[in-house]
């Protein structure tokens, strides 16, 4: 399944090279020019294996994986699974348990992946007290198995739930330019990352000027982009935020 991506983009790329021997019309020569290039591109991003900033992982990347673990691509399935109920609109409290499973000890990367996903449950389901004795059972005994953009996932569950505990003293001690760089780039892609980065500088570094920066940044999003389930997470902590900002 994921070698076949490759071998469509490769095969992409032939059939646009073969047009350009063939094709005497520049126009047309200019667009599969285009069409070669980006399906090479394609072909050998994802011949690499590597997880990118936001957390996506190469086809190559995938297959290493599973040959690692065999439960591997149970554990995407799942998620996979999860994510398509959010677009449809059920909420991920409401989320049959079955697909949520809880890693007591971290062997590999799915126990990895099914414990941010327990976290996420946890978040839903207000058990900040829950996620943070996990979150520090992740950090501390999965090591090197972590990768970068975990760390940050996990950390960000961790501020999250200091939050609603109304302990944000705690927060600054975990904040850093790597979260801030994370949610600046990522900010597009999920509306509450920008809202991350409104609480920060509004309740904690209490800078003014990030925090006009970040709240305008939010308000001029394109919402329709958004899937709904993503919106009411934004929504619902910039509430929060500014109720205790009046505080």
């Amino acid at each position: 399944y994921y070698l076949g991506g490759i071998m469509f983009n490769i095969i992409l790329a032939c059939l646009s090279l073969g047009g350009i021997l063939l094709v005497d019309y520049k126009l047309v020569e200019v667009i599969l020019w285009m069409l070669f290039l980006i399906n090479i591109y394609y072909a050998l991003y994802n011949l690499v294996p590597a997880v990118n900033v936001s957390g996506n992982v190469s086809d190559t990347m995938h297959l290493f994986n599973y040959f690692d673990d065999d439960n591997y691509m149970h554990v995407i399935s799942n998620i996979q699974e999860v994510q398509n109920m959010l677009v449809n609109g059920i909420e991920l409290k409401d989320v049959d348990p079955k697909y949520i499973k809880i890693p007591k000890v971290f062997k590999n990367n799915s126990d990895i992946l099914c414990g941010l996903i327990y976290m996420d449950y946890l978040s839903s389901l207000d058990k900040y007290d829950d996620i943070i004795e996990y979150s520090n059972k992740m950090l501390n005994e999965c090591g090197d198995m972590l990768s970068k953009q975990d760390v940050i996932t996990i950390k960000l569950q961790l501020i999250n739930s200091l939050f609603f505990l109304n302990k944000v003293d705690e927060i600054k001690e975990l904040w850093n330019q790597d979260i801030r760089k994370y949610l600046d780039t990522m900010g597009g892609v999920a509306p509450v990352f920008i809202v991350f980065n409104y609480m920060y500088s509004t309740l904690i570094d209490k800078n003014s000027d990030d925090s006009k920066k970040y709240l305008e940044q939010f308000n001029k999003l394109n919402r329709k982009r958004y899937d709904s389930y993503l919106l009411k997470e934004a929504d619902e902590l910039l509430e929060e935020v500014n109720k205790r900002k009046g505080d």
